[in-house]
């Protein structure tokens, strides 16, 4: 455990010895320096918790202001790094141009392109060497094929079990890396049994851009793009390939909850980032969960053989969901560049043929439909065991659709015939049969992960409980937990309904799975008075407008030097 972090809290949770994380061998994907820490700073010491071999690659060197600030950047997430315990040998720097909107990118280019500060091949500061250089021996061009081929050899060198990868934000190198990772990670998923855990994460639209919700009087979980005022384009994810409700939510490590913003251990790791002001962004980035997307490596159709009726069907044997034709430019990506099959005008049999390497089980297929496709009349999915299954009607307009089956489907081909006009189909998954088990559960109050919550007297406090059960997350209400009060160290059985009786000053809940006692979580309810909970909001709304008011004055004492 790092030095000032020792004490243990009375909430607590199993994430932090759970079979998802139990010494796996981790890989954290991110475009500049300090992204790593807003999108997994509050999970990484829950991942050291749990033995996990971490490594992390930065793709660009944070150079386009100039490479003093390359220097700047690369010594301070190397400082993080450290104080996160990350093997030296396991950060490994690409050293490829930080790039801007509206200039030239080596993504939309087959030719080397020269990043803003004027270079065009990868770079370390003095006293660090780039990935090429330590690879291959010699530093490389800023090419869309070399920086897929540093990414390619970094993903095979690593073999990680997990990776979090960063997802198509606003910002032009974090659209390149997502883009790209989703492109090789494909490649060696055809070429290699490999198929890790893929987490894919936003920085900049959920969280370095999100909601200042830290100072309410209890701490909320990360809200959806749609309730945020700043969002940009990346809220049209939300309403195709990706839903809200289909996120994975992780709680945050136990030391990093307060209620309070100086001499948390969070902010404080956040003041490593002088150049970038993070600590000031720390009212948007804690949270009372991290919030990914899963996206899955096993969808039988990467490695099977896929045919068409007519049209291209080789989109379904990648993990991209569209192609971007400028990163540099703040346009719709989905609209713009949408990967779609689409049968011909005169094909009247619009149908897919899969054919998998050896006989596969499976009891899931997810469709993605176009942004242009009109609602489908039916889809007819037949099996070459006999098998024929009819969705009947689809929406279109970019929706997925989820089709769960009541029996296990054993078969080695699939046909899929799609009835109606103006089909367009972005991705299908066939999801292969896997046991589910928890992996970890947490405490929910109005759907906000607690730990310590800050309750009135006499208060009727409705818990609920979120489950991870290694492929998606959700509220559940089950069976297989009890609720306990500990009083003096012993449990007391008690339901989910807590009610706060006149003279309680606190108490203590924890949750058990009835069959395995080791996935539990267990939070702290503390019973303030109304002048109480005055005072507190009071204060918190005081450093709301003391960290906005020192953040616009180093801002502007900054510009003026």
């Amino acid at each position: 455990m790092r030095e000032g972090m020792k004490k243990k809290k009375i909430w607590d949770n199993g994430i932090n010895n759970c079979d998802l994380f139990r010494k796996k061998k981790v890989l954290i994907l991110v475009p500049h320096e300090d992204d790593e820490i807003i999108t997994v700073g509050t999970i990484l010491p829950i991942l050291n918790e749990n033995e996990c071999d971490i490594s992390i690659a930065f793709a660009t060197n944070g150079d386009y202001h100039g490479s003093d600030m390359a220097t700047v950047r690369m010594n301070e997430s190397l400082q993080y790094c450290r104080k996160m315990q990350i093997k030296e040998e396991n950060i490994f720097f690409m050293g490829f141009g930080d790039y801007g909107e509206n200039l030239q990118h080596w993504y939309n280019e087959s030719k080397c392109v020269p990043s803003p500060a004027g270079v065009s091949e990868t770079y370390a500061p003095s006293g660090l060497k780039t990935y090429s250089y330590l690879k291959f021996g010699e530093e490389s061009e800023y090419t869309r094929e070399n920086y897929g081929k540093i990414l390619k050899n970094i993903l095979l060198e690593c073999k990680a079990d997990i990776i979090f990868c960063i997802d198509c934000d606003i910002h032009c190198d974090h659209i390149a890396l997502s883009l790209m990772f989703e492109e090789v990670i494909s490649e060696i998923i055809r070429e290699e049994q490999y198929m890790p855990l893929v987490f894919k994460m936003f920085a900049h639209d959920i969280l370095w851009m999100g909601m200042q919700d830290f100072y309410t009087l209890n701490l909320k979980s990360c809200k959806s793009i749609a309730q945020n005022p700043h969002h940009t384009y990346a809220d049209r994810f939300f309403e195709t390939y990706y839903s809200w409700e289909q996120r994975v939510r992780f709680p945050i490590f136990n030391e990093y909850f307060s209620h309070y913003a100086f001499q948390n251990p969070y902010r404080e790791l956040m003041k490593i980032y002088k150049s970038q002001y993070v600590k000031y962004h720390f009212p948007r980035l804690l949270n009372s969960d991290q919030v990914f997307w899963l996206r899955r490596t096993d969808n039988l159709l990467l490695k099977s053989k896929v045919m068409a009726s007519s049209g291209n069907a080789e989109c379904f044997q990648t993990l991209k969901m569209f192609e971007c034709k400028d990163v540099c430019k703040k346009t719709n990506l989905l609209e713009d560049g949408q990967i779609v099959w689409k049968p011909a005008d005169t094909d009247n049999e619009k149908t897919i043929s899969i054919e998998f390497e050896s006989k596969s089980k499976f009891q899931e297929i997810v469709f993605y439909t176009g942004l242009l496709c009109e609602n489908i009349m039916d889809i007819e999915i037949r099996t070459d065991a006999g098998m024929v299954i009819h969705t009947g009607s689809v929406a279109g307009n970019g929706k997925a659709f989820y089709l769960k089956i009541n029996e296990l489907v054993d078969c080695c081909k699939v046909d899929i015939r799609f009835y109606g006009e103006r089909i367009e189909i972005s991705k299908i998954e066939i999801l292969p049969f896997r046991k589910r088990e928890c992996e970890y559960v947490k405490i929910m109050k109005d759907e906000n992960f607690i730990y310590q919550y800050i309750a009135y007297s006499q208060e009727n406090v409705k818990l609920s409980l979120y489950c991870f059960d290694g492929i998606q997350g959700g509220k559940i209400q089950s069976e297989d937990f009890q609720w306990y009060e500990l009083v003096n160290g012993e449990k007391k059985l008690i339901s989910s309904d807590v009610c706060l009786e006149k003279g309680s000053k606190r108490k203590i809940i924890r949750v058990e799975k009835k069959d395995n006692p080791a996935i539990y979580d267990q939070v702290e309810i503390i019973v303030y008075s109304k002048l109480h909970i005055f005072f507190v909001k009071y204060i918190k709304r005081i450093g709301y407008y003391y960290n906005k008011l020192i953040y616009k004055l180093v801002r502007m004492i900054n510009r003026r030097r």
